[in-house]
């Protein structure tokens, strides 16, 4: 019986180290962390786009092209498009997972447009 019970310990041990070492892996190996110019933790993942700035700037600003680069977003539906151009401060829009408009969706305004840098919403 004895003999059972020291194996058993051998292999938790073992078990427990493995366990130990694949989670120690995983958070150092992790790219979630600090970034430089961010105050809080985060996934940090960048993509180069052969293309000028400033035609990519207007791609994404432009909502009907949403599900062109969007795998989350079918469509987008401009709110106030009599009141302010689509992608400007004051745009208010609602976003869409579903085609039919069912399901996950939101609203978002337009607070802040650096031409060719940002828009935040």
């Amino acid at each position: 019986m004895e003999k059972r019970s020291n194996k058993f310990r051998k292999w938790a041990a073992i078990t427990l180290t493995v366990l130990a070492f694949i989670a120690f892996i995983t958070v150092v190996g992790s790219p979630y962390g600090n970034h430089k110019g961010f105050e809080y933790k985060l996934i940090r993942h960048s993509v180069e786009i052969d293309a000028p700035v400033e035609q990519v700037y207007r791609f994404l600003g432009n909502s009907d092209n949403a599900s062109r680069w969007s795998v989350y977003v079918d469509h987008i539906s401009t709110l106030n498009p009599d009141s302010f151009t689509d992608g400007t401060p004051g745009s208010k829009r609602q976003c869409f997972c579903n085609a039919d408009e069912s399901g996950t969706r939101w609203d978002e305004l337009i607070t802040e447009v650096v031409p060719y840098k940002k828009r935040q919403l």
